[in-house]
């Protein structure tokens, strides 16, 4: 019997090959995975970022388009907007570490902004970039079509900003530039920059080629100080000086800016190359301070140099040739409870000044030291003028006192004492530029000069206005004076010519028997009675100066807002018509003043009175009393009654306009006011006699019409004249040459030939000395109306308040 096989044992199957085949099938679905999910991820990602972060951000997100690598994202024409901002960024390239599979997220650690533009107001920009730092990550989930579930964190190790636009406005401010920046989150430090700024705040301007600075962060937040670096800053200070070039940094010690450190440098400009020119350093400003100005201290330092070096501010000041000019100094600012201590000095030297309120023609070698110790408080607008001291050629003009000039006209105040210590006279002369006082050439001076003047002004009560001080000419004396101005000349007889403002030319001969010359003796005191009453009441007993007058007429021209009165005496109007000018320059007024003051030492005052009714113009080519009482009356000057004289009183104001009562042959209603006011006060104070007042008062004035061409052409000159654009002046005077200034008396008779016969035919008859007589010189004001005002401008009529005036 066979015995049967045994049963086979069970094999146990190989499962390896399964295992394989599944691990390969796993592998190279994997990476077929891998190797495509940037093509079928990134258009899911791209939705997420658009859908999910507008919503975080409350903005309308768009990406034109997204290229996605294993571990970079770049993002192309990305455009995100909300209210009041706008961010266009043309490529944005994103270092992140993907991990789709394991554990769905994104981690972003290093973006890229390139180019593009911000947009907007800076009150929106700030809370949007709040969000996207507390924003943090953005969860997305799968949706229901299963579309990309992830985490995205947004806070990148680092970031990086190149070329991006910035245009940023809020309220009165706005600032525009390229920004570049670089964030390290690791070090909690952030660099940036703004290169090309226009910065405009409350209306001014800055620019600058670059402003950056690096902000470093704590547990606490931002950690101080924060240095800000400045290149290129430039700003316009005034529409012809700019402060350009500006390098340095600014240190902020807190969030608020409260204190702050100062360490700049800069130059010059004209504004419009503040940011692209590279001017030399020429000024530093450095210190430390309070944004409120409660405290700190700063010094500003100006080294000297030559103003060459800033030709576009050379061009901009009425300077010609001072490329050679100096100016140089320092100021330092002590700032304590809201206000600023002003230390400081300032050398100036070389400067040739060309302006038309300055001179005629250019002042050379203008220069001076100044030094200055005051208190300024900008709420109050208010300047405490400790000491101010201006120095040249060993004057020292001293200034103190208080300047307060808030916006409101009637709270200001200017309360101010100017002081010159004793000096020599000739210190004095030799420290005014020569351009200056180009008559004064040749003067020779001895003895000494001092001055003290006060002058408050309170807009709030013009009345109460303060002028008082003394100018102590009088210890000065002439040791010698220029051919020209020789007392023996001025008090002799010579040829006065004068170029009329239309370009004509006048001459006179001031010697007896010329017919254009009345002696003091033989001028009706009627005359001189109603120029005392309209022009300067104190002539006989004031010294060429009357303070009095010259603080009403600052009075009135401030509560007018304008200049309507001078404060000329007839000694100051005798210079400005036989040796200068009418033009309206400080030259003109130095040399007057100085002028006015030797016309008093060297001449009498009946010699002064004498030369003013000779001389001056009672209309339109009518010079001087001879031709006057001739042209309007037929009458030699001994002839002419209180209203005729009052009449031709009333003319000097005004000689060219008012001759059109002349060529009407009739007074205006205003103006018989003004003549009839004029003789009641020639009367009032004692000039007339009841008699002669009461005679004329009431008869009207009636001109003689031989000189009459017709009242067209009479008026065709009028207009002609006002239209001439020329300035009268003496061309026989000092400002035209020694050769030019006196004339042979013997020349020939030049002037208005009929009055010239006139007086031939009619000799002034012999009243024994009865005009000086008839003038009264010691009386005092009984009446202080004032006389009629002038309506031409700048050409007042005096007003008649110091006859009380104690003589010199």
């Amino acid at each position: 019997m066979i015995a049967p096989s045994p049963a086979p044992i069970p094999r146990k199957r190989a499962r390896w090959p399964w295992i394989v085949a599944a691990g390969f099938v796993l592998t190279l679905v994997a990476g077929l995975t891998a190797a495509t999910y940037p093509q079928w991820a990134g258009p899911m990602l791209l939705q997420q970022i658009e859908s999910r972060g507008g919503t975080r951000l409350g903005a309308t997100v768009e990406i034109a388009g997204i290229e996605l690598g294993y571990d970079t994202i770049r993002l192309k024409n990305v455009h995100i907007e909300r209210p009041g901002v706008r961010l266009d960024f043309e490529q944005i390239d994103i270092e992140a570490d993907v991990d789709l599979f394991e554990s769905g997220s994104i981690r972003v650690i290093d973006m890229h902004v390139r180019g593009g533009s911000l947009l907007g107001s800076r009150n929106a920009l700030e809370p949007m970039i709040r969000e996207v730092l507390q924003a943090g990550d953005l969860d997305a989930v799968p949706d229901e079509r299963g579309g990309l579930g992830a985490r995205v964190s947004l806070r990148p190790e680092q970031l990086t900003v190149d070329g991006v636009v910035v245009d940023l406005s809020d309220g009165s401010s706005r600032a525009r530039g390229t920004l570049t920046l670089e964030l390290i989150s690791s070090a909690r430090s952030m660099t940036w920059a703004v290169s090309r700024l226009v910065f405009d705040l409350d209306g001014r301007q800055f620019v600058a080629n670059e402003i950056g600075a690096t902000l470093t962060g704590g547990p606490r937040g931002l950690l101080f100080p924060v240095e800000l670096s400045l290149e290129g800053l430039g700003t316009q200070m005034t529409p012809e000086i700019a402060i350009a070039g500006t390098t340095g940094v600014v240190e902020f010690f807190d969030a608020s800016a409260t204190r702050i450190r100062v360490d700049v440098q800069g130059g010059f400009g004209d504004g419009s190359h503040a940011v692209t020119d590279s001017p030399r350093k020429l000024w530093s400003v450095s210190g430390t301070l309070h944004r409120d100005l409660s405290e700190g201290k700063l010094a500003v330092e100006m080294d000297s140099f030559e103003l060459g070096r800033v030709p576009e501010v050379l061009a901009a000041l009425p300077l010609v040739r001072s490329e050679g000019a100096t100016v140089g100094g320092r100021v330092d600012l002590d700032l304590r409870h809201g206000r600023v201590r002003v230390d400081g000095n300032l050398s100036l030297s070389g400067l040739n000044v060309r302006h038309p309120l300055l001179a005629r023609s250019t002042v050379d070698d203008l220069g001076f030291d100044l030094t200055v110790a005051a208190t300024f408080d900008p709420k109050a607008l208010r300047v405490e003028l400790e000491n101010l001291e201006l120095r040249r050629g060993g004057v020292v003009l001293r200034v103190a006192g208080e300047i307060v000039h808030p916006p409101t006209p009637s709270e200001r105040r200017y309360d101010l004492r100017f002081s010159i210590s004793t000096v020599a006279c000739q210190s004095v002369l030799d420290a005014i530029p020569a351009q200056l006082v180009p008559g004064l050439g040749g003067f020779r001076l001895g003895g000494d000069f001092e001055a003290d003047l006060h002058v408050d002004v309170d807009f709030s009560d013009l009345d109460a206005l303060v002028l008082d001080g003394d100018v102590d000419l009088w210890k000065c004396r002439v040791r010698s004076a220029p051919d020209r101005l020789l007392a023996s000349r001025i008090n002799g007889e010579f040829v006065h010519r004068v170029r009329m403002k239309d370009g004509r030319q006048r001459t006179l001969h001031l010697r007896p028997g010329s017919g254009d010359f009345t002696p003091i003796g033989l001028i009706s005191p009627m005359i001189i009675a109603a120029v005392l009453t309209t022009e300067d009441g104190g002539f006989w007993r004031h010294r060429g100066f009357l303070p009095t007058q010259f603080r009403g007429a600052l009075r009135r021209n401030l509560k007018a807002g304008r200049v309507r009165l001078g404060a000329s005496t007839i000694s100051m109007q005798t210079v400005k018509n036989v040796f200068l000018s009418h033009e309206r320059t400080l030259s003109r007024k130095l040399q007057e003043m100085f002028l006015t003051w030797y016309l008093e030492e060297i001449s009498s005052k009946d010699r002064i009175m004498e030369l003013y009714l000779n001389v001056v113009e009672f209309g339109p080519g009518v010079y001087g009393v001879t031709h006057a009482a001739q042209h309007y009356f037929g009458r030699h000057p001994w002839d002419i009654t209180s209203l005729e004289a009052a009449y031709l009183a009333l003319m000097l104001p005004s000689p060219v306009r008012r001759h059109v009562y002349y060529c009407k042959q009739k007074l205006s209603d205003r103006f018989i006011v003004k003549l009839r006011r004029i003789h009641r006060l020639m009367y009032s104070r004692h000039r007339i006699s009841e008699e002669e007042y009461l005679l004329w008062k009431n008869l009207e004035v009636r001109f003689d019409t031989e000189d009459l061409r017709g009242e067209a052409e009479c008026l065709d000159e009028i207009e002609s004249m006002q239209a001439a654009v020329g300035i009268p002046f003496a061309e026989s005077g000092v400002l035209r040459g020694e050769h030019e200034m006196l004339d042979s008396p013997n020349a020939p008779i030049a002037g208005r030939g009929a009055t010239g016969e006139f007086m031939r035919r009619n000799p002034r008859p012999d009243v024994d000395g009865r005009a000086a007589e008839a003038i009264p010189r010691t009386q005092a004001l009984s009446d202080n109306e004032d006389p009629a005002m002038s309506d031409a401008p700048g050409v007042p009529a005096m007003d008649e308040r110091d006859e009380s005036v104690a003589q010199p």
